[in-house]
């Protein structure tokens, strides 16, 4: 980039995004800024007419920092009308009825409901509601479209976040669609379709047309590629599996999946290069107009219908936004300024929908261009005539200089993401690389373009729309082995810990240094200073975790079910039990537990503790058995045909994991100072009880003054004897049994444990009413302190042998 390039608009964008970003962590009045600003923008006015230069570049700042605090808390803390839907939640079943804005039809039996609500009915009275409302139903026994009037019963709830370090924000997500109300139908059959064609004329038009394409998608694709197609011409990402989600993901492919940048610019590229060599073909229209201009005005309508087909979609719009800034571009004479017109689309984005900012799709688009306009640039000096030697060969011939650019094209955009990748998704792909050469050049040279066509020509000649999609059909089926062979080779595709800002800063840094290296003498300064920082910052991580002297107990937020990781001084780690949702769309695993270890850079699990087969126990284990190291894992030998059990087993017998049997009669274990003691279930087969839950894995852990008993699920007969065996139970915090169940905490056994600090396992307005309002009392009248994962989320306890330093998360 050269030095002389001017972006006048870049420290007004900075100004803006630093104002998005304080308001994100610090509330403001929003008349306060209005308020401010308002008297900021007067002294602005008069400091331009007066010409004023310096004072009018510094209150054009501040007005631009209040202008993004004002955004951002107007998207943060929305002002909602009285009969918003999201004020009038009860906690008990509601009679809904809207419009369906949006469907999205999910894998296998699982459709995503998106309504604005209109009235609801209760007491026998009808009330005039607004609002968006989220709803997730199974087995919907009607065909629902786009402007139906619809009525069902159910539960609705706000969106709420598990409460953990390192978790997705889901309530930021849906925040952004302007959704705070969302709902989950069991049985789709309650789904009652009033009436239709309730909705915008156009875009009926459009869910007309959406729907000829669905059917002829169904009819004429195969099965495998079915899903796909619908993902790149529909924007429905909802049919296709997760084993081939997974292998996208791995092979480094899965933004193909998602219309973005990528699709929407390919679209507008293919229509602007056909329509100016058509406009090229007439002398007369060649002489008299401005080809560019004229075919950048017409691209602008197809990149329209596309993201109109695509669904809106908030990826989908920002995409359209920053290729119809840059055709703006063409149209004025600015195509040159392409940083500014980056600049100018960040900016449109981020007035029109200021969440973003804290968007991974927004951020990744934007990182990924910025990386190919930046590093090309510098990859490319053997372009050069400097750089060439006196003869070049034959490699420097025209197509192997394309082929090479478009080798450091793919380079940059892969070195560009992977920080933010590692950061939301913790994972490198490697083969990123080897699929953006090959694969993602079918995709958006062929199969988008083919199936876009057969869209058309549906309409005008069906034949040869069922040819085209079929061909687009057959393609995908060559690429899915492709996509598979570069998803199985784990070394190009691993998990990585979630690195900290100060890490991503580090390596963008280093990158930029490296590649000034040559020409810069701040360049090789950085370098040096930037690799010190890098060895320090790795060194200090090391020591933290692999000299301290502190017991850290954290209780995960999974929801209604258990899940507690240990991190043991000299950096050994346990993990007991995985959590887990009885429904099969929802890997606890995968989406709450995991990403705490890695937030917390655990890749290594010493110790995987089951304590006893239960899906709410163990539904997130076969996920972490897979993606981290697990050097032994502790089970209570029982048993079960649960599906994840099965799996469970099978990972531990495949990675050659030892798997260890604890109960009362198994020693005593010390690990780096740290005590564990198994106190149930009983040693004898014939003690041991019928039912799962008492036979629960019980351990107390002692770390010098300080003692916590993990009582897994036991209930009434297994405390029963527990305290009746004269066990030394006194423990200074208890997991509290069972989630708090009325059937567990009997008088007697807490009366021998004389807990301090006792916590519940819960989920948010759970359907079992845990805990009981009952067993919370006998803890209170014991002046035990109590906490909750559904009220504190994730809760942190650091020991240090003598004192308990606590900290919640929500």
């Amino acid at each position: 980039m050269s030095g002389s390039i001017r972006m006048p608009l870049l420290p007004l964008l900075i100004a803006y995004m630093s104002g998005l970003l304080l308001s994100r962590h610090l509330s403001c009045s929003v008349h306060i800024i209005s308020i401010s600003a308002a008297i900021l923008l007067g002294a602005l006015a008069v400091s331009i007419m007066k010409q004023w230069r310096k004072t009018s570049t510094c209150l054009s700042f501040a007005v631009f920092f209040l202008l993004g605090c004002l955004l951002m808390n107007m998207s943060l803390h929305p002002h909602l009308p009285s009969n918003h839907i999201s004020r009038l939640i009860t906690g008990k079943k509601m009679n809904v009825e809207g419009n369906i804005y949006l469907l999205s039809k999910g894998y296998l039996d699982l459709t995503k409901i998106y309504l604005d609500a209109k009235r609801i009915y209760t007491d026998g009275k009808v009330i005039p509601v607004c609002g968006k409302v989220l709803i997730r139903a199974k087995e919907l026994q009607d065909h629902f479209s786009y402007g139906d009037r619809i009525r069902f019963f159910a539960l609705l709830r706000h969106p709420r976040n598990f409460g953990n370090p390192g978790e997705f924000d889901y309530e930021k997500y849906l925040g952004m669609r302007k959704i705070w109300v969302t709902g989950y139908l069991n049985d789709g059959k309650g789904v009652v379709k009033i009436s239709e064609g309730n909705g915008n004329p156009l875009f009926l038009l459009i869910e007309s047309i959406k729907k000829k394409v669905d059917t002829l998608i169904e009819q004429q694709v195969s099965l495998t590629a079915r899903g796909i197609l619908k993902a790149l011409i529909l924007g429905e990402r909802g049919e296709i599996s997760p084993e081939l989600k997974e292998d996208f993901i791995k092979s480094g492919a899965a933004h193909i999946l998602a219309i973005s940048g990528l699709h929407i610019g390919i679209v507008a590229f293919i229509f602007f290069f056909l329509i100016r060599k058509t406009l090229l073909l007439s002398e007369r229209l060649t002489l008299f107009f401005n080809v560019n201009k004229i075919a950048a005005v017409t691209t602008i309508f197809p990149v329209v219908s596309y993201t109109l087909i695509a669904g809106l979609r908030i990826s989908t719009v920002r995409a359209a936004i920053m290729v119809i800034t840059y055709l703006v571009a063409i149209i004025i004479d600015r195509e040159r300024e392409i940083y500014n017109t980056v600049i100018l689309s960040a900016f449109i984005i981020l007035i029109v929908l200021p969440l973003s900012l804290f968007d991974a799709s927004f951020q990744l688009s934007f990182i990924s261009v910025l990386a190919i306009l930046y590093l090309t640039a510098k990859l490319w000096d053997f372009k050069k005539k400097e750089d060439l030697p006196e003869k070049a060969p034959t490699f420097f011939s025209k197509p192997a200089k394309k082929t090479a650019l478009f080798v450091l094209v793919s380079l940059s955009a892969v070195i560009g993401t992977t920080p933010l990748l590692a950061y939301y998704f913790n994972r490198v792909s490697l083969a990123a690389l080897f699929t953006n050469l090959f694969v993602v050049p079918i995709f958006g040279f062929i199969i988008v373009p083919l199936g876009l066509l057969s869209c058309l020509l549906l309409f005008l000649y069906p034949p040869i729309a069922e040819i085209l999609i079929k061909s687009d059909s057959f393609i995908i089926d060559l690429i899915n082995p492709v996509i598979h062979l570069f998803a199985s080779l784990s070394a190009l595709s691993f998990r990585v810990a979630t690195p900290t800002l100060f890490e991503i800063f580090l390596f963008y840094s280093f990158v930029i240094t490296i590649v000034n290296f040559k020409k810069k003498g701040w360049a090789q300064f950085g370098f040096y200073l930037i690799l010190l920082l890098m060895v320090i910052n790795y060194s200090c991580h090391i020591i933290a975790k692999n000299f301290s002297s502190q017991l850290k107990v954290t209780f995960i937020s999974v929801g209604q079910g258990e899940s507690t990781l240990l991190e043991l001084p000299g950096g050994k780690t346990m993990l007991i039990d995985g959590g887990g949702f009885y429904t099969k769309n929802f890997d606890v695993g995968k989406n709450v537990v995991a990403p705490l270890l890695w937030k917390r850079k655990i890749r290594k699990i010493d110790y995987l503790v089951l304590s006893h087969p239960q899906i709410d126990h163990l539904g997130g284990l076969p996920f972490i058995l897979k993606n981290f190291r697990v050097m032994e894992v502790w089970s209570n030998q029982d048993t079960s045909n649960a599906k994840a059990y099965l799996e469970f087993i099978s990972l531990i017998k495949e990675k050659k994991i030892n798997m260890v049997i604890k109960d009362r009669g198994s020693s005593p274990l010390i690990v780096n100072g740290v005590g564990f003691e198994f106190l149930n279930p009983p040693h004898s087969p014939t003690g041991r009880f019928l039912d799962l839950n008492n036979n629960s894995l019980v351990i107390k852990l002692s770390f010098k003054e300080i003692s916590f008993l993990f009582t897994g699920d036991i209930e009434t007969k297994a405390e029963a004897l527990l305290a009746a065996q004269g066990n030394n139970l006194k423990s200074v915090v208890i997991k509290v049994p069972h989630h708090g169940s009325i059937t567990s905490s009997t008088k007697n056994f807490l009366k021998k444990i004389k807990p301090v600090l006792s916590v519940f396992s819960v989920g948010y307005s759970n359907r079992r009413g845990f805990p009981h309002k009952e067993v919370v009392g006998r803890y209170e009248k014991m002046g035990c302190r109590i906490f909750r994962t559904d009220r504190d989320g994730a809760i942190t306890m650091v020991v240090d042998g003598n004192r308990i330093k606590i900290k919640t998360y929500r």
